[in-house]
């Protein structure tokens, strides 16, 4: 993510801006926002503001953000009778 690049005065010009930019310009400065989301961009380990191939622990740091501790109950396999068998195939 390079949020440097949205800093253009015409974003029409820049590929790959959000064109939300244009729409709450009047709230927040361009200079502001990349600010805010650069602080929110290294508050969530999903993020990766570098160049290098992050994995490993920052994978998993991000997995448990997303998804928490799961814990999986997997149910036991169902034991028929014969005759429940037969009736469910009739």
């Amino acid at each position: 993510i390079n949020f440097a690049k949205c800093l253009a005065d015409d974003l029409s010009q820049v590929k790959g801006c959000s064109t939300l930019r244009r729409q709450v310009s009047h709230i927040i400065s361009n200079k502001e926002l990349n600010e805010t989301l650069h602080t929110m961009a290294n508050n969530d380990p999903c993020i990766n503001l570098t160049d290098d191939n992050v994995a490993g622990d920052a994978a998993n740091q991000c997995l448990a953000s997303r998804k928490g501790d799961l814990k999986i109950n997997l149910i036991s396999i169902p034991n028929f009778l014969s005759s429940q068998w037969e009736q469910a195939i009739e």
